[in-house]
């Protein structure tokens, strides 16, 4: 994949381009991919990997095999053809393997069309134990053009801890109109159905995984 470098007023920062995403847009099967951004700066490192979640019918209940989720690896966050009802479910592992603590934050970037409106996301933020981190995670909100769903401060570095690692689940639901109803009453109580929002699209252009240098 290509490299970017970026430069900020404190550090360097170095595109190693792991990931890549999707548009997500409703009865248009339109898909776009461009190269996701992991930051490293001096000692503080970081790697991530994407996994989607198994939810063959999309109503956000994880198919359970095993007894256990099951999560498979991937390369791009597509979602494309989504209606109301839909729910996309996906965990981002994501390492410090600096040298020093890390204080990381998550957020994506993207461009709306229309679509936003009926979009929500949340996220779970938990530990290398499993143990959910309190505060990290983001609670159901409307989808937005830049989107903060995970933060933790003074990560661990893996040379030191076997707590370096963090998994952030998340998901993007695309609401029913009653559930828009009772989100946002003033917008959509009146409303007969959804066809509106037909056609048009919230295309996330990268995931953004930063890690600095713990004060």
């Amino acid at each position: 994949m290509r490299k970017k470098i970026v430069y900020s007023l404190v550090m360097l920062l170095l595109s190693l381009g792991v990931l890549t995403t999707a548009a997500a847009a409703w009865f248009t099967p339109t898909e776009k991919y461009i190269n996701n951004i992991i930051f490293t700066a001096g000692t503080v490192e970081v790697s991530g990997a994407l996994f989607k979640a198994a939810d063959f019918d999309l109503d956000g209940e994880l198919d359970i095999v095993g007894g256990a989720n099951v999560y498979t690896p991937v390369q791009q966050l597509v979602i494309t053809d989504m209606k109301p009802g839909d729910v996309y479910s996906y965990r981002l592992d994501v390492t410090n393997i600096g040298g020093v603590a890390g204080d990381l934050e998550v957020y994506f970037d993207g461009t709306d069309e229309g679509l936003k409106d009926v979009l929500t996301f949340g996220s779970v933020v938990k530990d290398g134990e499993g143990q959910e981190i309190q505060g990290a995670g983001a609670l159901r909100t409307r989808l937005a053009t830049t989107q903060v769903f995970a933060a933790v401060s003074e990560l661990a570095p893996s040379s030191t801890s076997q707590n370096a690692q963090i998994s952030v689940y998340f998901h993007i639901t695309f609401e029913t109109l009653e559930q828009l109803k009772i989100l946002d009453a003033e917008t959509f109580s009146d409303k007969q159905d959804l066809n509106d929002y037909k056609n048009l699209s919230f295309s996330i252009a990268k995931i953004i995984v930063e890690l600095t240098q713990a004060a």
